[in-house]
């Protein structure tokens, strides 16, 4: 095997999700899975991901749930880390697929979808893979970025804000339409971009973006639960870097006290060295 478990991960990491407070159920999945390479020189490898059921469509979870287990079964076979983000994209289009058959199978699971975000740290490099709007986020010193697109109308319509002017906001009707999710029958086109705003934070400017790693970053990977509750803002400063799992609990309280109208998931992972 080239990938071999490991107990414990080379980057701190804690993962919560509550249901929210109007929700029936918890559509949102979310995992993790660290590895040591089978190389001359070992690497320490780091697998999370975050899965949230798409609202309105039948069997969310179930569309979630196959969409983390397919992706970390099918990882765990890779022969090879050569192109990590490649890696990302043939494990999340493995992914899609799963879930497209067992929607064939089961007419209760007829058009079942989910977001996908993946992150991929190798050592202390950072690569994304993502369908959906469900986020990633480095917070380095005081400074939050986003670093990931949302494949969404808003998104595609010109976003939040153009040239510093708020513009379409997130409570227009049409705001969270997905353009890009698990269970699409159209081609899966798995983004690994990180977006223009983080080059400052020494990302790579190749056509797939990397973004190395520095002593106490932190790294968010959550769900529209919290992002649709907090700001940008309001979630840096929730995270005071002390203590992660004080800090995740941090962050779903203040979602759930916002209204807490969605599935709030969240999985913090920082640095340590």
């Amino acid at each position: 095997m080239f990938l071999n478990r490991q107990p414990q991960p080379h980057i701190s990491l804690v993962l919560q999700s509550h249901q929210g407070k109007v929700r029936l159920n918890n559509e949102d999945r979310l995992a993790f899975q660290s590895y040591i390479t089978n190389e001359q020189n070992p690497r320490h490898v780091l697998l999370a991901v975050l899965s949230d059921g798409v609202g309105g469509n039948r069997a969310g979870e179930v569309a979630a749930q196959i969409g983390v287990d397919t992706i970390i079964d099918i990882f765990e076979k890779i022969k090879a880390l050569d192109d990590p983000a490649d890696t990302l994209k043939e494990v999340i289009i493995s992914a899609n697929i799963e879930i497209l058959k067992a929607s064939a199978v089961k007419p209760e699971y007829s058009g079942m979808g989910a977001t996908c975000i993946c992150a991929l740290i190798i050592e202390r490099k950072l690569y994304l893979g993502s369908l959906g709007d469900s986020r990633a986020y480095l917070l380095r010193g005081r400074t939050i970025r986003q670093l990931n697109f949302d494949h969404t109308w808003l998104e595609e319509a010109g976003g939040e804000y153009i040239h510093g002017t708020k513009s379409i906001g997130r409570d227009h009707p049409l705001a969270h339409v997905l353009s890009r999710y698990l269970g699409s029958s159209h081609p899966a086109l798995v983004d690994t971009r990180l977006r223009p705003e983080v080059r400052p934070f020494q990302v790579n400017l190749s056509p797939v973006a990397s973004l190395a790693l520095m002593k106490d970053d932190q790294i968010i990977l959550c769900s529209d639960g919290l992002t649709d509750m907090l700001t940008d803002r309001e979630i840096n400063k929730a995270v005071h870097g002390k203590d992660l799992q004080d800090d995740i609990q941090r962050l779903i309280l203040l979602a759930l006290e916002k209204g807490g109208h969605d599935n709030v998931s969240v999985i913090l992972m920082r640095v340590p060295y």
